[in-house]
This record gives structure tokens, C-alpha cells and sequence, in this order.
């Protein structure tokens, strides 16, 4: 595929964790907070940028900063580490979600590729009325979830394209993403599926 398909990764990492907002990546001692906090050593941190651990350590009691590129790769890092996503999700709301599945309620540019002209779309919401609401079942969502865990948006997402295709009208394209929820109750209620 071509082109971008997931503008807004913290959309799902909110709506996964039930509004948690995802780490913060501006500075690099937080990012390595965030981090460590999740239980990662000095030494797997470092392993997992390519660089050495005492450089590492120096970066995070401030006697040096990362280059633009190592910057960058501890961004990602913080932003896919399973370890900060497991931790973030509620074992119990997993649990719910995988078996129960959830309703989803989402906001983005919504439309379909037209021959020629690429993608056309307008900004909407699905799943925000009672008269059409989408749910994906447990096995749905535990795709979506294995590989939001393991820090694959774009896994993730196909997943999700793949099960909300199957119910909306035949199948639709998004982009743009800046709203998605996974809610357990339509408005408090759960409507006959």
C-alpha cells in the first residue's frame, strides 16, 4: 500500500487503553523514564537503539544528548515498546475486549479510492448513532490487540480496516484517523446485533 494509513498512531493507543495518553517523545529524559518505568534495563535500551549503555546512561543523567537520528529511534522505540503498551492496558478490559469484543465508535476522513482521482473522503464519525452501530468480536480485536501489543500500528490497523470492512457497507478506506474508541456499551445499552 502506497500511501499513509495511520496519521495518528496515539489514536489507537488511547482508545486500546481506554483514553491513557501514549509517552511523551519530546524530551529524552522522559522518553527514558517512560522506559525504565516499564522495566526496560540500560542494557536492553541499548540494545535495541544499536548504541553502547554507557551512552545511554550518559544521556540520562544529562552529561550528553543523542544525535538527531538516535533521537529519533529512541522516539520510536518509547512509541512500540510492548513493554510501555502491556503495561498501559488493563488486564482486565483485555480480557473484555477478547472476549466480549466492544463497540466502536471512530472519527476520520472516510470514503473510498476513485479510479483516477486517489482517495476521496470527507471527515465523518461511524458507530456514533443507534441505528448502525459497529461491534467487532473478540476475535476481531484479539487480532487488533496482539499486534498493537507488539508495537505494530500498522498491523494493527489492517486488522482493524479488515473487521470494520466486513460491516460497513461493503467495505470502506479511511485516513486521517483523530478520534477512535472501543466502547464496551452503545450509550449504556447494548442493541440487539
Amino acid at each position: 500500500m502506497g500511501k499513509k494509513i495511520w496519521d495518528k498512531p496515539a489514536a489507537l493507543f488511547r482508545a486500546v487503553t481506554r483514553g491513557k495518553n501514549p509517552p511523551q517523545t519530546e524530551n529524552v529524559d522522559g522518553i527514558l523514564g517512560d522506559l525504565e518505568g516499564a522495566g526496560l534495563s540500560r542494557k536492553t535500551i541499548a540494545q535495541r537503539l544499536g548504541v553502547g549503555e554507557r551512552t545511554v546512561k550518559n544521556w540520562r543523567e544529562g552529561k550528553s544528548k543523542p544525535k538527531a537520528e538516535n533521537f529519533e529511534k529512541l522516539q520510536h522505540t518509547v512509541r512500540t515498546s510492548p513493554e510501555i503498551r502491556r503495561q498501559a492496558l488493563s488486564p482486565l478490559r483485555e480480557s473484555r475486549m477478547r472476549n466480549q469484543g466492544s463497540y466502536v465508535r471512530m472519527t476520520a476522513k472516510i470514503g473510498a479510492d476513485s479510479p483516477g482521482t486517489g482517495f476521496n473522503g470527507r471527515t465523518r464519525t461511524i458507530g456514533g448513532d443507534a441505528d448502525h452501530p459497529l461491534h467487532l468480536t473478540g476475535e476481531q480485536l484479539s487480532t487488533i490487540l496482539d499486534a498493537y501489543a507488539n508495537g505494530d500500528d500498522d498491523a494493527a490497523l489492517e486488522a482493524f480496516r479488515d473487521a470494520v470492512g466486513d460491516q460497513y457497507y461493503g467495505g470502506f478506506d479511511f485516513e486521517d484517523v483523530t478520534n477512535l474508541e472501543f466502547i464496551r456499551d452503545y450509550d449504556g445499552e447494548r442493541p440487539d446485533m
